[in-house]
This record gives C-alpha cells, structure tokens and sequence, in this order.
C-alpha cells in the first residue's frame, strides 16, 4: 500500500461467469449466496472472502508464505516473528481479510434467517439496495493491527494493492467499531481500505484481475518496514 501507480496491467474485462470475485453481483451469485447464508444445498458453494492469518506461533508464521518484505532492514521479518508484540516495532499486522459485494448480501441473508425473513435475489439488486451497499468493482480489504501507540495511529498507515506492475492506492479507507485500548495501553482494531478495479479513464480493462493474485501491500506509523501479503481473488466470490 505504498508506491506511486504504475503501468495499467492489460486484462479484458471478463463476463459474471468467468469471475471469482465478483466486482458486480448478478442474479445467479446473488442467489446462490443467499442459498448458502439460509443452509441450502448449493452446487459449487464458494466462500464470500479470504482471511490470511499473520499470527506467530513459536517463532514463525502459522500461515507459510502469509507475508513478504518489499522495503526496508533484512530483519524486519525475523524480528517480527521473534518479538511479535514488541510495541518498539509500531502497529503489527494480525491479519487481512478480502471481500466484495456477494460477502454483504451473505450477511443481509443471514439477519434475514435471524429475523425468520426470506430473501430473494431480486430483493438485493434492486437500485436501492445496490445503492446502500459497496459500490460496483469495489474490492474490500479489512486490515486487524494491534500495538497502536494511540487510536490516532491508524492514520498513518498506508496500504496498496498490487496486481503485476500495477500499485492501486485506495479510493477509501473506513474503520470499524472494534477499536480498544488494552491493558498495556496499546490500541488495537481493523482498517478497511477500499480498492477500485474500474477501468481506468480511456481504458475498456479492469484495473486487476478478478480471479487472480494481488497482494496488498502495508506499511505502519514508523515507516521503516514494507510488508506483502498475497491475497487469491480466485478463493472467493
């Protein structure tokens, strides 16, 4: 999350079929989505998002290959792993969670079994509901990072996606209300950033690829390490 924007990376923008992520929910993955939420059978059930875990375990990453180095000190991964909750280092990565549009109307669903409601895929590509959910070709990456000097911190994270040689900055960041301060009096909470795969003005080819790898690239508040983690837009729909 952190470099300037480089060569638009070439890619036909792909029919609903073809995609695993889903920029534009449509009838079909809707409904199956909703099937899901409500414990139907559904043929080739997809999850809505991927979660990679940076937790550390005995002096390793539980998850191999969960995160790289792209900038900075050589030691920046292996004191990571050897003083995991050293406040020293700034805010630590716990783990990155990507979603789209199909992983809200899961949600919706389930509110809706809780309610003892039932829900249609008409019901959720209606121009309302559309509207009162993430945009079209929007890609959401929630960032959970402990060991905040302060709530403020957060601010001074960056973040970037990365699909071949293209760097994406969000178009949007947000937070969500689960920042605490703990009993060391650090803070700790996730970030969401928002990414646009949109083509860009005077293009017809989606900014990355819908069903293949990214990472999103992060750097905390002292700026010293530039860390990767590779997401599979293909894992999720």
């Amino acid at each position: 999350m952190r470099k300037s924007l480089l060569t638009l990376f070439v890619l036909p923008l792909l029919t609903p079929a073809a995609l695993a992520w889903s920029p534009t929910l449509d009838e079909a993955t809707a409904q199956k989505v909703i099937d899901t939420a409500f414990q139907r059978p559904v043929a080739d059930a997809k999850p809505t998002y991927q979660t990679v875990n940076l937790a550390v375990e005995n002096g390793a990453f539980k998850t191999p290959g969960a995160v790289t180095q792209f900038v900075g000190p050589e030691t920046c991964l292996s004191n990571w792993q050897a003083e995991p909750g050293n406040s020293a280092a700034g805010s630590r990565i716990q783990s990155v969670t990507a979603s789209g549009q199909a992983d809200s109307v899961y949600w919706q669903a389930v509110n809706a079994k809780k309610a003892w409601l039932n829900l249609k895929a008409s019901d959720v590509l209606t121009e309302q509901a559309r509207a009162a959910r993430m945009a079209d070709n929007l890609l959401r990456v929630d960032v959970k990072v402990s060991g905040a000097a302060t709530e403020e911190t957060r601010r001074a994270y960056q973040a970037g996606l990365k699909s071949g040689e293209t760097m994406l900055s969000p178009v949007r960041q947000s937070y969500v209300a689960d920042w605490k301060q703990g009993a060391d009096g650090l803070w700790s909470g996730t970030v969401v950033y928002y990414f646009d795969a949109t083509p860009a003005e005077g293009q017809t080819n989606l900014q990355f690829d819908p069903s293949g790898p990214v990472s999103l690239h992060f750097m905390n508040e002292q700026r010293e390490c530039g860390y990767s983690v590779p997401l599979n837009l293909g894992s999720f729909i």
